[in-house]
């Protein structure tokens, strides 16, 4: 007779309280090999074998003991080798071993499995005798821990199983996933796994290149938190060690950027972490004695498409590098570096100027992209550039459709022109700049005409069109 598939959960159950009526497993009396083994069950020394369990009434689910008392037996130190599950499974049959299997497999969809077993266990014996009786209630959870991954051999589908029920807070079983999940963070640090370890057990390294997107990551995050409890400085110890394993997994600091910024701007419940790993980034560069240069060709953002430059996530972390690494240095001096720099890397006043321009439209970047146009038009002014020279330095002399009023850069040119025009001159002083450099009514004609053809500019084309018939009238 074969257990019915509504019944196994529960039978299962039977197996982990069991497994929690014993003498907990420790580290010392269960080698290591044990968890993971892939074999037949092994056996476990008589000793750790629950005396007082009677029977198991498939109809109802419940334990009868003679003594609930005595549920957990004494402690003594076993003969031999001890392992987890055949003799505590002893009375219960070959059937339910099948049915173990089978809950393996049923880990493809394992948050019902797991939300059933734990419901049933929380409320049969984990809240009336592991609370109440254990005085090692860690130590029993860490049993129930090694008891299903012995079964299923797979921390990071166990993981997610678990956190999935933990985020059904109305659910009884959520409290009960809470704590195994801590037994299992628990056990990694008696077992000294390394968090490159446990990155590559909760198969955070086969994310798509997004550990942060894995619901399982904060386990990570937990293992981590709690190894550096000790540490006098626990936070900055937590966050370089989980900067220094991405690193090893992510060895392009671009991409780390990227994962680490688009984390930070989702507003998620990682955000505090991204944004603590992208600033350690920043300290750490200042502590191996990085330059701004040096950064900017680390992040490699001299090989960056210019006109996109603003909106890489990489540009923000050199600015903030700027930044923070001269704090005594006035913020004027730092956006004049900013520019410099920029010019001196792409040498492309018209392409700097289109990055610039669509920076303010990005509202992280809008503040600086400002701050860098009044810097370039300052420049502008101190090497007594005319309107004709910035024209040609904008390339609008060479713009697409023989249009420069559609080009983005154009409104920077205009507002050169408004800084000198005496008030109602503007569109006249704008049109005597093109005359000076077209040489030719006719040819500035003909740019207005373009001009005309286009949405975004025909208005004031259409204008200056009239102003320019009137003169020749």
């Amino acid at each position: 007779m074969s257990i019915k598939s509504s019944v196994y959960p529960k039978a299962l159950v039977v197996a982990l309280v069991v497994s929690l009526t014993t003498s907990v497993i420790s580290a010392e009396t269960t080698p290591k090999g044990v968890v993971r083994s892939s074999g037949a069950l092994p056996t476990l020394n008589a000793a750790y074998t629950p005396v007082s369990i009677e029977q198991y009434s498939r109809s109802s689910g419940a334990i009868t003991t003679r003594d609930d008392t005595k549920i957990f037996g004494e402690r003594k130190t076993p003969s031999g080798t001890a392992a987890i599950l055949e003799r505590r499974l002893q009375g219960i049959g070959a059937e339910l071993q099948e049915e173990l299997s089978r809950l393996k497999q049923d880990l493809l969809k394992p948050d019902s499995v797991i939300a059933n077993l734990l419901d049933s266990f929380f409320y049969t014996k984990w809240k009336a005798v592991i609370r109440g009786k254990h005085p090692e209630s860690s130590e029993a959870l860490q049993s129930l821990y090694l008891t299903l991954s012995h079964h299923f051999g797979d921390d990071a589908a166990l993981a997610e199983a678990f956190v999935a029920v933990k985020k059904k807070s109305e659910d009884p079983a959520s409290y009960a996933a809470v704590k195994v999940l801590h037994a299992q963070v628990q056990w990694w640090i008696k077992e000294k796994k390394t968090t490159d370890e446990a990155f590559t057990l909760l198969k955070l390294d086969q994310t798509n290149g997004n550990p942060f997107a894995s619901p399982i990551f904060l386990q990570w995050k937990a293992l981590i938190t709690s190894k550096n409890l000790k540490n006098p400085e626990p936070e900055e110890a937590a966050t370089r060690e989980m900067f220094d394993c991405l690193s090893s997994h992510y060895k392009d600091d671009v991409v780390l950027i990227k994962i680490l910024d688009a984390e930070y701007k989702l507003d998620s419940a990682l955000s505090d972490t991204a944004k603590d790993l992208l600033d350690f980034q920043i300290q750490k560069w200042k502590n191996d004695g990085k330059t701004e240069e040096d950064v900017f060709t680390l992040l490699m953002l001299d090989q960056t498409d210019v006109k996109q430059l603003l909106a890489s996530p990489a540009f923000d972390q050199w600015l903030k590098f700027v930044t923070d690494s001269s704090p005594e240095v006035e913020n004027r001096k730092k956006a004049e570096y900013v520019s410099n720099a920029l010019m001196r890397h792409f040498d492309d006043e018209a392409a700097v100027t289109e990055a610039l321009v669509a920076g303010t439209k990005i509202d992280a970047m809008r503040s600086i992209a400002s701050t860098l146009l009044r810097i370039q038009m300052k420049k502008w002014r101190t090497t007594r550039n005319t309107p004709e020279d910035v024209f040609r330095l904008l390339k609008l002399d060479r713009a697409a459709g023989n249009n420069p009023f559609a080009s983005p850069v154009f409104s920077q040119w205009l507002r050169f022109i408004a800084q000198s025009s005496t008030e109602g001159k503007l569109m006249e002083d704008l049109l005597n700049a093109l005359l000076r450099h077209y040489k030719d009514e006719a040819a500035v004609t003909e740019v207005l005409v373009a001009g005309t053809k286009t949405d975004s500019t025909r208005s004031r084309t259409s204008s200056l069109l009239k102003k320019t018939n009137r003169r020749v009238a």
